[in-house]
């Protein structure tokens, strides 16, 4: 779609979608997995602001940055190896934010971005379709 960028600036694999269980049934992924090697650009995809929550969350994120989008939807991209911007800080469509990772509990497994999509700052919403059509 015009307007939005492939979060992953390189090549990738789709992991697991929507709804894929997770701790044993305890609790539903809230995101789409891109599986791609270790240290693979991350981007914006669209123009906004870095959002004030970043860095390690300490738990399952890991390393995380939020991309509060122009449109008043925020992007949260998830177990980076590191970030590359800071918070507050504008952004376009494009411009690098992070670089894939494996941390927080990815750990262990193979490198990837697990990436939500959040309307109007809200919960989770299923993304697999929209991400599929900017990753064309």
């Amino acid at each position: 779609g015009r307007g939005w960028a492939c979060p992953v600036d390189g090549r990738f694999t789709y992991g697991q979608g929507w709804g894929a269980p997770r701790d044993r049934g305890a609790r539903r992924h809230q995101g789409i997995d891109l599986l791609a090697p270790a240290g693979t650009p991350l981007v914006a995809v669209e123009d906004g602001r870095i959002g004030r929550r970043i860095g390690h969350d300490g738990g399952n994120a890991g390393i995380r940055v939020w991309v509060n989008g122009r449109s008043g939807t925020s992007y949260l991209y998830a177990h980076n190896r590191r970030n590359a911007v800071g918070a507050g800080q504008r952004v376009r469509r494009g411009e690098l934010v992070a670089y894939v990772g494996a941390t927080g509990n990815a750990a262990g497994g193979p490198p990837h971005l697990h990436f939500e999509v959040h309307p109007g700052g809200g919960g989770a919403v299923n993304a697999d379709q929209l991400v599929r059509r900017w990753c064309r």
